[in-house]
């Protein structure tokens, strides 16, 4: 019950003072009366609470804990990581299954997760402060049995004009040829299927054929590569992963568009090159990496300053055997897992390397990690608000990843 002193303080006051509590608390004092109730589920509230200079930014692992072999996360709760240790949440919504899929996020606090079986795609998003996990229907292919996917390839970001979210799927697919024992060729279909997702109408629409040739690959981003209304992916041409491109897709247009990417000049005695975005300061990043017969991997990095205009960021030549980068913390330190499974933070300025004391298990996606921001967003509407409590959380993410039984 609120006091007398409380109840007379200012209302922009109050707000002020709310806005500045992380979620898990403002989730309680949603019962401290009806006024609260009504500020904390308000969209400008939200926005207000999500921008705050206090939740500028933390550091958010998915690691393998060798002690009791599995997954977890590890949230770290100062933006600086000097000197302060991890906190292994314990908590149920934050325990992810050992045989879950791809993440893609955030985008205002929200995680896309999908997972391919043969039974069926599975997606959904997740919301880790919010508690909240909701699952998706999947839009059937509009192919016969004999095609099967080559490539599945997702985008998730925000609208700019309707603020809602969308999630963009582009799929290539083949057709077997050949003799029953499936040792034949395949015949790939000559263009990308795209399907959208929205939110607000939970409803998946096909959308156009992309036109682009299935010679060239398209690859998922290290994060939720999401700028200003427009999500690109990094592509490849087939058979040449030395030449790349840039693929976007406006959210409110609903447009595909061609970027081209800087001209990189590969040393020619390197055994393996790639590429991957991720963000940089509101800005696109782009890797080229190259790893040396003496293993050592040099990275060139790139930030797109305008559509199509970039500028290099600095070549990076780390002391350590890097097996790839993870993205960009803050605009001086990169994130790197070396090749004993091992998450570091790396300053490309003073060059001087951190050990998080962070461990895959080897797992190409076992360890990540992104600047996680809490979020009140919801994905339920207001009629949902009930039913969704009906079904414990971790049964919700459990029964999701879990894979399907074999058939006898």
């Amino acid at each position: 019950m609120l006091s007398t002193r409380d109840r007379n303080l200012p209302e922009d006051v109050v707000n002020e003072i709310l806005s500045r509590l992380p979620v898990k608390s403002l989730l309680r004092f949603k019962c401290v009366c009806r006024n609260w109730y009504t500020l904390i589920k308000n969209p400008d509230f939200i926005s207000k609470h999500f921008n705050q200079e206090n939740n500028n930014g933390r550091l958010l692992v998915h690691h393998y804990i060798s002690d009791i072999q599995r997954y977890a996360i590890a949230l770290f709760p100062d933006e600086t990581l000097a000197g302060i240790p991890p906190l292994h949440e314990n908590l149920d919504h934050l325990q992810i299954p050992d045989c879950m899929g791809d993440v893609v996020g955030p985008i205002d606090g929200i995680f896309l997760v999908y997972t391919w079986y043969s039974d069926g795609d599975r997606m959904a998003l997740w919301n880790p402060a919010m508690r909240e996990f909701r699952r998706l229907h999947v839009l059937e292919p509009i192919f016969p049995p004999n095609f099967h996917d080559k490539v599945n390839v997702v985008g998730f970001g925000l609208d700019p004009l309707t603020r809602d979210y969308k999630i963009i799927w582009i799929r290539n697919f083949a057709e077997a040829i050949g003799d029953e024992s499936g040792s034949g060729d395949e015949i790939d279909y000559p263009y990308y299927v795209v399907a959208v997702y929205t939110l607000g109408k939970d409803s998946w629409r096909h959308f156009d054929l992309l036109t682009m040739p299935t010679r060239r690959s398209i690859h998922n981003s290290l994060c939720a590569t999401c700028i200003n209304g427009a999500y690109y992916w990094l592509c490849t041409v087939v058979n040449d992963a030395k030449r790349y491109g840039i693929l976007s897709f406006d959210m409110r247009l609903e447009e595909f568009r061609e970027i081209e990417v800087p001209e990189h000049k590969w040393g020619s005695s390197t055994e393996h090159k790639w590429g991957s975005l991720s963000l940089y300061n509101g800005s696109i990043g782009l890797f080229f990496s190259q790893t040396c017969p003496t293993l050592e991997c040099i990275i060139d990095i790139w930030v797109m300053e305008e559509e199509g205009c970039w500028i290099k960021l600095v070549t990076v030549k780390p002391f350590l055997e890097v097996k790839r980068p993870f993205g960009f913390w803050k605009e001086k330190e990169l994130f790197f897992e070396t090749r004993t499974n091992e998450l570091v933070l790396f300053n490309h300025e003073t060059h001087e390397i951190r050990n998080l004391e962070m461990y895959g298990s080897g797992c190409f996606l076992g360890l990540w990690a992104v600047c996680y921001k809490e979020s009140l967003v919801s994905l339920f509407g207001q009629n949902d608000e009930d039913g969704r409590r009906c079904y414990q959380f971790s049964d919700a993410v459990h029964d999701f990843f879990r894979k399907p039984e074999p058939s006898v």
